[in-house]
């Protein structure tokens, strides 16, 4: 990375919010955590990876882009072990979430997906729209499935 092009290497979300920052500023917030993992060998940094990544909420998670009726409109869907959360595009923490069992009944159609989220007295439906329907329905009856034979649900 030369300081001719370094924007490039910088998240579009993170350029609009910190116009203001210098190529010596971006050096010195990629530089610092580096030299945490120098000296290190391949297997030792996978670890520290893979130790810090699965503090994420939405670590092995699969993505797909939507559209929701109310606000925000564009988002991401991210279905996961545990359920599927709902993030605004350039946030790093889910705007919803719900866990499997909080899901009463999902309907997929051609090019949209509806839930009805709660319990028997108090729900609540989303709609979100988007072309990979039959993806996110796959996927999401195969995490069910394997939850149930692991008497996970």
């Amino acid at each position: 990375m030369s300081q001719d092009n370094w924007e490039l290497y910088v998240p579009q979300p993170l350029r609009k919010k910190e116009k203001k920052m210098s190529w010596q500023d971006w050096k010195a917030q990629v530089d610092g955590p580096l030299e945490k993992l120098r000296g290190g060998d391949r297997n030792t940094a996978m670890q520290r990876y893979l130790r810090y990544a699965r503090q994420w909420c939405a670590f092995g998670a699969t993505f797909y882009k939507a559209k929701q009726i109310t606000k925000p409109y564009n988002v991401i869907l991210a279905v996961h072990w545990t359920g599927f959360f709902v993030f605004v595009p350039g946030e790093r923490i889910p705007t919803y979430s719900y866990k499997f069992p909080d899901i009463l009944s999902w309907s997929p159609s051609k090019q949209a997906i509806t839930f009805r989220i709660g319990n028997m007295t108090n729900s609540f439906e989303m709609k979100f729209f988007t072309p990979q329907v039959r993806l996110w329905y796959g996927c999401a009856c195969m995490i069910i499935q394997k939850r149930m034979w692991l008497h996970l649900l």
